[in-house]
């Protein structure tokens, strides 16, 4: 028996509608408020050039450390969903190129074809991945996490660093009043689990980590495109990745490794001193395996 025609949608802005409200929804996903501080693990190179400079780097989904990174399971039970699918890597990739002259073709072999649903769900990860314009900035709750320090801090000769969430909101149910700090509008609590996410082709799965990953205790700042912040006063300076420069008053401070070197640690300093933010120095415990993090008088200009 012949298949049902489902009509594709033919208009090339229809999906891209689809997109912008697929990117608002994740502002339900993000709904608890971030913590009073977290934390920034990099090396002291890069803590110069925040603190020097102003600005960090929302990163692109692909150049995150783990491949499975935004990975999730994608339905192919129903023909609607294929079809939802479909719609979806014809979006990504007219944003990439240009779409294959046999496209329309290969759309009603998939649509029909349930069979070809792990090749299609490789080719739909390769392409969101690398052209969904989405930003992601790493940090975590904790500030004394040896692995944290070993992993990212450069085995402990580079930094932390502290960003101050105190007075941030964001657009809570409540409607509550406070400061918006830009450019994190949007930060979320990474959940850890021991599968991947099953949400189609909503932007959720970007805040799921296998639970290996915990010890992290990561929270993910994102930074969408434009399209999503409808009426924001901050919409015209969102462009998913890439550098943003930060609101005054969003770092609070810095954590020296306890092993930097004195030069990487007299250019911290000296960057640090400039903007008029805490310096403390971390050191290890001297009978149990834990950092003692302390403010130190380097904060004060000599």
């Amino acid at each position: 028996m012949a298949h049902k025609q489902h009509p594709i949608k033919d208009s090339p802005d229809s999906y891209e509608l689809a997109h912008k409200e697929k990117l608002r929804n994740v502002n339900e996903i993000i709904g608890t408020p971030p913590p009073s501080k977290l934390y920034k693990y990099t090396t002291s190179q890069c803590a110069q050039k925040i603190l020097t400079n102003n600005e960090i780097y929302f990163a692109k989904p692909s150049e995150l450390n783990d491949p499975f990174d935004g990975r999730h399971v994608l339905n192919f039970t129903t023909r609607e969903k294929r079809i939802e699918i479909v719609e979806y890597l014809e979006f990504c990739t007219k944003k990439g190129g240009s779409l294959d002259s046999d496209w329309e073709a290969i759309k009603r072999h998939i649509i029909d074809n349930p069979s070809i649903a792990d090749e299609l769900a490789k080719k739909i990860m390769d392409n969101s991945k690398k052209i969904i314009n989405i930003g992601f900035f790493c940090m975590s709750s904790v500030k004394d996490s040896l692995l944290m320090w070993a992993h990212y801090a450069d085995s402990h000769t580079g930094c932390c660093l502290i960003f101050d969430f105190t007075h941030h909101w964001t657009n809570d149910k409540n409607n509550n009043q406070g400061k918006m700090l830009f450019p994190f509008l949007l930060i979320g609590q990474i959940q850890y689990a021991d599968r991947l996410p099953d949400d189609g082709v909503n932007y959720g799965h970007f805040l799921y980590k296998l639970s290996a990953w915990k010890y992290e205790e990561e929270w993910r700042a994102v930074m969408l495109d434009k399209g999503a912040y409808e009426g924001h006063p901050h919409q015209n300076q969102c462009n998913g990745h890439g550098l943003y420069k930060l609101d005054k008053g969003c770092l609070h401070g810095v954590i020296l490794g306890h092993k930097m070197n004195e030069k990487d640690k007299k250019g911290v300093i000296v960057a640090a001193r400039n903007r008029n933010i805490k310096i403390y120095e971390a050191s290890p415990e001297l009978y149990e395996y834990k950092l003692n993090i302390k403010e130190t008088d380097h904060s004060r200009r000599p």
